[in-house]
């Protein structure tokens, strides 16, 4: 088939009236598309808003502060209040040694050399190539 008779193939077909249920069931497809997408898109919003409102409960609770409720009674001493003073901490700290790391390398025996002979065959019988390593 040639370009030519393709052209003329689709004319008849562009000629040729489509039949009235076809064309419904293609609408009635479409439109249940679109609904269908419709449906989605709610359902997106919808869980990015709930998401968003979670996420700014946990950042909310993060950030409130709350005092712990005071007792109606005397409140406790405090043992060793003036007795002891806090030790001061120095202004510096001196980090604690480095000691470089210990790099080992495996142990490697010294091979000892490996002759090699590579024999090749050829389609003449006369002629063999050898190779020959050491």
């Amino acid at each position: 088939m040639n370009e030519q008779e393709i052209r003329i193939l689709l004319r008849e077909m562009r000629d040729e009236p489509v039949p009235a249920d076809s064309l419904v069931r293609v609408r009635l497809r479409l439109d249940d598309r679109i609904r269908r997408r419709a449906r989605w898109r709610i359902g997106v919003w919808a869980m990015a808003c709930a998401s968003v409102l979670l996420a700014a409960l946990f950042a909310w609770q993060g950030m409130a502060v709350r005092e712990m409720p005071r007792g109606g009674g005397e409140a406790l001493p405090i043992i060793g209040q003036h007795e002891a003073q806090p030790e001061e901490l120095p202004l510096t700290i001196t980090p604690p040694a480095v000691r470089p790391a210990i790099r080992r390398t495996p142990h490697r025996f010294a091979r000892e050399p490996q002759s090699v002979v590579i024999r090749m065959e050829t389609a003449d019988p006369d002629v063999v190539i050898l190779l020959v390593s050491e």
